[in-house]
């Protein structure tokens, strides 16, 4: 999945999706000049483990990140990563990722207040889940120009996407089916992580509790 944000970005800022468009008609290189993540602000909203593992690949391109959480780790302040307020992330970041899971806190907050405050170069990317961020208001501020794009890989309902989708018909859009967490080493993980919880439970020492 992280590996899946990264890529996501960069076919964004190098303008992949227009590149092969202008070899496959003729094209050449004019008006495709591209930007780095290097030296860019990525904010990383939810910094637990997806959160953190893809802040520190973003780190690793060179990027300079903050992180907004609920609860801040000593261990991602460690790692070179500034907690800010959400508010002062989306004001001042060039890539915002989303990586909060979906509850009653969550639901929603990615409004069209917050996406207001974006700037009109950012980028932003939901690898999380589709009811935290108000798709229609995304929709629209990408169809005006208010933000740069949007890498979205989840929506209010899975796939196949309803034709009333907004963000079908949005501008600067890259949208996967749900298919960020999806590779053959991936899928081999997770099945060991199965099995390693029904052993556990079995022992007496359950791992990975989700509180109902």
């Amino acid at each position: 999945m992280q590996r899946s944000i990264c890529s996501d970005t960069n076919a964004f800022l190098r303008y992949l999706q227009q590149a092969d468009q202008a070899v496959r008609n003729g094209g050449t290189s004019a008006g495709l000049c591209g930007r780095e993540i290097r030296s860019k602000k990525v904010g990383i909203i939810g910094c637990g483990q997806i959160g953190f593992m893809t802040a520190k690949l973003f780190q690793a391109f060179g990027a300079e990140v903050y992180a907004y959480a609920r609860h801040e780790r000593e261990e991602v302040k460690a790692a070179g990563i500034a907690y800010k307020p959400l508010d002062d992330l989306l004001r001042e970041c060039d890539i915002i990722s989303l990586h909060t899971p979906n509850n009653k806190e969550t639901r929603g907050m990615i409004s069209a207040e917050k996406i207001a405050l974006m700037k009109k170069s950012a980028i932003f990317i939901n690898c999380a889940r589709g009811p935290i961020v108000d798709s229609k208001a995304l929709a629209q501020a990408l169809n005006e120009g208010r933000i740069a794009g949007a890498a979205v890989d989840v929506f209010d309902c899975e796939p196949p996407i309803p034709a009333e989708e907004p963000l079908l018909h949005a501008k600067n859009t890259l949208l996967t089916p749900h298919v960020a967490f999806l590779s053959e080493e991936a899928m081999v993980r997770r099945a060991k992580i199965e099995f390693s919880n029904v052993y556990a439970y079995l022992d007496g020492k359950p791992e990975n509790v989700c509180a109902l």
